[in-house]
């Protein structure tokens, strides 16, 4: 993992860890922030190159 990766995924980990502490303590409007800025990380670090998808495909 080079330097930017490991930037990106400490960021990812910290938007997810704020996110949830906001959720906690009923702060919607950050918590739905945090999560947003956390979901490209994973769209764009997987193996496979594709997006999550909560969709069934045949």
């Amino acid at each position: 993992m080079n330097e930017k990766e490991l930037i990106l995924q400490e960021n990812y980990e910290e938007y997810l860890e704020f996110a949830e502490q906001a959720l906690e303590k009923k702060k919607f409007n950050a918590a739905v922030t945090l999560f947003f800025k956390a979901i490209p990380y994973p769209a764009l670090h997987n193996p496979q190159r594709k997006v999550p998808c909560s969709l069934q495909h045949p």
